[in-house]
């Protein structure tokens, strides 16, 4: 298995030992246009190269989430106010923790 940044000509060599048909690459640089390509070997030798079509853009997959929507008041006294409000259409890719 090989990458290559496409700001450079050469590839660099990932890991000669993948025995799966699976592998998470790193590390990579974050804002880094990447293509991959890998072999197959066996005793008799090593394949042609299968490469990917098009690159890919190394970053976070995961985003801010959304505000919290139809905030109201549910109680008000002289001391305390009681809200309540909807969690956020878009989590951003991951649970949300808390609302602050």
């Amino acid at each position: 298995m090989e990458k290559r940044d496409v700001r450079r000509k050469g590839w660099q060599t990932v890991d000669t030992t993948v025995k799966d048909i699976k592998y998470t690459v790193t590390p990579l640089s974050e804002g880094s246009l990447y293509v991959f390509r890998v072999a197959a070997e066996n005793v008799a030798g090593q394949s042609d190269y299968c490469e990917l079509e098009d690159s890919v853009l190394a970053k976070d997959t995961f985003t801010t989430p959304g505000p919290p929507y139809a905030l109201t008041v549910l109680d008000v006294t002289k001391r305390h106010v009681e809200l309540k409000w909807e969690a956020p259409k878009n989590d951003g890719g991951r649970p949300i923790q808390r609302s602050l």
